[in-house]
């Protein structure tokens, strides 16, 4: 079927603002009288609070309010496991965790009362190590972790956040029936985010004692909740907005500042605004979890695979800010492949580390990596090309998935590998020495059980007969807000100047969901599009009545009603809007609802049904000096499956960057600790890729439609991630014949490699 305005590769709306510096960040608003707020960080990893002592910091001139947890409900925070408080209170659990918070007139003074505050720590053992932490003997770093709300089944025991296991099959038998069994370790890193713009936050009471918070976030109805039980006000006193969001991948799902400042402007009586600096981002925030893991797999010699056995430890250090702890992801220990026989662990653990959440595919890249990597080492053992062990094993049509959690539809992964392979042969051939091709499989499969985020819309018809949208999704640089509109410009006729978006404000949208988990393109462009639906008939019923036609013989274009076959027989939306207003109904707004009663009830006939899958593949070509180590990533290829490309420009764009952003987690990004404590707290001393870096990537799209996405489309913005440092792991053995197992993949691992092979 062919389409206006969905499926054409326009610019994003927001494009011009961010591009001139016209677009205004939560960094850039200043409200008259507002305080520097800055917040008093342990020095200690585990310790018992005694004493936080702010008599004197309060006494300091210019300084306008000082706030302990002594200043908060005592509740605990978190988007999935509460296991934490805004400010710490009884003790606190890692190096950088929230004491207090000072607000001032300026900097200097509010930089002055911190260093007045007199804490007393009864320090405790900590722990580093999750092994150690898995110890029946390891100190308990939450004692009440067992009574912690948790918004999923969870399995909570001693220091372990959660376990899951998936296994069926006989494992015994396979390995038996085994030609070949390999067995790996690997080990992955924290990282950050990487978002260019701290969190930051500036906080407003009214005279009502309503709250207002602009702040940098993706999930401005999440936040709402913890904001008001800090403060002890219902949601109705509190009121988020989420302004241009300079970057996310993950991160900024989560509640950190925005309580705290929010308790500052309370105490003070004064705005506040409160902006992290770097080195409280690296040196105190969320990081992405690091993983220890054991894989073992069973391949017969025509590379067919047999068995998968293992187990992922994933580090969370001293707060988690995962679904499930991220434990569900040891499912991904199988890839995107098939086997007789599975049986995988996954813990999470906490230890005295940085704390650990989201961050973009939380969970896969780090078990990708030791599935791709091991399906590779086999294919070499065996003899075989890696591309047909892949092709052999990938899941199809009809396929159980990994997790057990259901039957597989719509999945085009050999598809992609068809694409990639035929691709790679033309583009990434080797045509000096010390070069290596690597291939991975990327696959996301977003939760393995059911997970709903309520998600609504409103269309609203204008008196000229634009489109007003409202809705609560964010916008944090993958196209969210254009991909909306044009849905909702699809559907009603109209160009993308024709739709104006009232979004991300909880006073004035309705209830919507983070934006993230590659899962905000099927859930929100489903509501705008029933919203928008729902608007379009009630505009056809009123042009049925006028035009003496029946509505399946109209058609809604160019902000008018005419009937099929003759264009002049018309009536502009503008005059079907003012008979609007004078009936009894009102004005013409669409919503979402019945149109997600009858999404929801498909999806129940579909139980046990995975409809979007998101698979992808992807090669590169490297060059290693044997000299050095160096590594130089000369050329990569992605082939995506995107069900529909919506923004087939845009689709492009996340993958590119989902690729960009796992280059730096393979190469380069760590964010390194000792005793708890960041040891590179810069951005000089964490390397994020820059542009010197980044190859040409060739993005390739391949569309099979989902049955439930909007028009078909599946999310694409986590999967690009998943296999880049397999990828990379593999094209580097290729090249000089060493495998690295733990990242990130340095020169100088390759190096110690290259000499113990000798």
């Amino acid at each position: 079927m062919p389409y206006n305005v969905i499926g054409q590769s326009v610019t994003k709306i927001d494009a011009r603002k961010k591009a001139t510096g016209e677009a205004i960040y939560t960094g850039d608003m200043h409200l008259p009288g507002a305080l520097c707020g800055l917040v008093l960080r342990s020095p200690v990893a585990h310790a018992r609070l005694v004493e936080v002592d702010t008599s004197e910091a309060e006494q300091l001139p210019g300084v306008m309010g000082v706030v302990t947890a002594r200043d908060a409900t005592p509740v605990r925070i978190g988007r999935f496991l509460r296991d934490r408080t805004p400010l710490a209170s009884d003790k606190v659990r890692h190096i950088g965790e929230p004491i207090a918070a000072v607000a001032a007139v300026d900097r200097p003074t509010a930089e002055k009362a911190l260093g007045m505050i007199k804490v007393t720590y009864d320090e405790l053992p900590a722990i580093f190590d999750p092994l150690e932490a898995l110890r029946p003997d390891a100190p308990v770093i939450h004692e009440e972790l067992s009574s912690y709300m948790d918004i999923a089944p969870s399995k909570r025991y001693g220091n372990v956040r959660n376990e899951v296991r998936y296994a069926w099959g006989d494992l015994e038998a396979a390995l038996g029936e085994a030609d070949l069994v390999h067995e790996q370790a690997y080990v992955t890193q924290a990282s950050h985010p990487g978002y260019m713009e701290p969190r930051v936050a500036l906080a407003a009471v009214d005279s009502s004692g309503k709250v207002t918070v602009w702040c940098s976030t993706k999930s401005p109805f999440i936040f709402r909740g913890p904001v008001a039980q800090t403060l002890g006000l219902p949601v109705s006193k509190v009121r988020l907005v989420a302004p241009t969001i300079g970057g996310d991948f993950g991160g900024k799902g989560l509640p950190t500042v925005e309580p705290i400042c929010a308790l500052l402007a309370r105490k003070s009586g004064r705005p506040v605004r409160l902006e992290l600096t770097r080195l409280e981002e690296l040196a105190a925030g969320f990081v992405r979890h690091p993983a220890r893991i054991r894989l073992k797999t069973a391949m017969r010699k025509d590379g067919t695979l047999l068995a998968a056995e293992g187990e992922v430890l994933f580090d969370t250090g001293a707060y988690n800010d995962a679904i499930m702890g991220l434990a569900f992801s040891a499912f991904n220990l199988v890839g995107p492949y098939q086997a007789l026989a599975v049986d995988v662990v996954g813990r999470t653990v906490y230890t005295n580390n940085l704390p650990a959440g989201h961050v973009r595919a939380p969970g896969a890249p780090q078990t990708i990596f030791a599935i791709e990597s091991q399906i590779d080492i086999m294919a070499r053992k065996l003899g075989l090309d890696p591309w047909e062990v892949r092709r052999r094993n990938a899941v199809e049509e009809g396929a159980v998935s990994a997790a057990g959690h259901g039957t597989i539809r719509h999945a085009a992964l050999k598809e992609c590998l068809q694409k990639a392979q035929e691709s790679a042969i033309r583009t990434l051939k080797k045509d000096g020495p010390h070069q290596g091709v690597g291939v991975a499989c990327a696959q996301w499969e977003v939760f393995p059980f059911d997970f709903v985020t309520p998600s609504r819309a409103l269309v609203m018809i204008n008196e000229d007969g634009s489109v007003t949208l409202v809705s609560g999704i964010t916008e944090q640089g993958g196209g969210q807000y254009t991909t909306v509109a044009q849905i909702a410009a699809e559907e009603l006729g109209l160009s993308l100047e024709d739709i104006a978006l009232v979004v991300a404000d909880t006073d004035a949208t309705p209830y919507e969901g983070s934006t993230g988990a590659s899962a905000t393109t099927q859930r929100v462009g489903n509501s705008v599009r029933f919203a928008a639906q729902d608007a379009r008939d009630q505009l056809l019923a009123l042009a049925s009545e006028r035009l003496e036609a029946g509505v399946s013989d109209l058609v809604l274009e160019k902000k008018r009603v005419f009937v099929k076959g003759a264009p002049d027989k018309a009536v502009p939306v503008a005059e079907l809007h003012r008979a609007a207003i004078n009936l009894t109904g009102g004005p013409i707004i669409g919503t979402s609802v019945e149109g997600q009663k009858r999404l929801l009830a498909a999806k129940k006939e579909a139980a046990g049904i995975i409809d979007s899958p998101s698979y992808g593949v992807q090669a590169v070509k490297v060059h290693v000096d044997p000299e050095t180590g160096d590594i130089q990533v000369l050329s990569y290829l992605t082939v995506q499956d995107a069900g529909f490309a919506l923004n087939p420009r845009n689709v492009e764009a996340q993958v590119e960057g989902g690729v960009v952003f796992g280059l730096g987690y393979a190469l380069s990004e760590e964010v390194c600790q000792n005793g708890g404590k960041c040891l590179n707290q810069t951005l000089v001393d964490y390397r994020l890729p820059t542009a010197v870096d980044v190859p040409d990537v060739q993005v390739s799209i391949v569309e099979e439609p989902s049955s439930f996405g909007p028009y078909g489309a599946k999310g694409v913005g986590e999967t690009g991630t998943t296999p880049v440092a397999a990828a990379l792991a593999n094209a580097i053995e290729d090249a000089v014949g060493v495998r690295i197992t733990d990242l990130p993949i340095t020169p100088e691992k390759v190096l110690r490699a290259l000499r113990e092979k000798g």
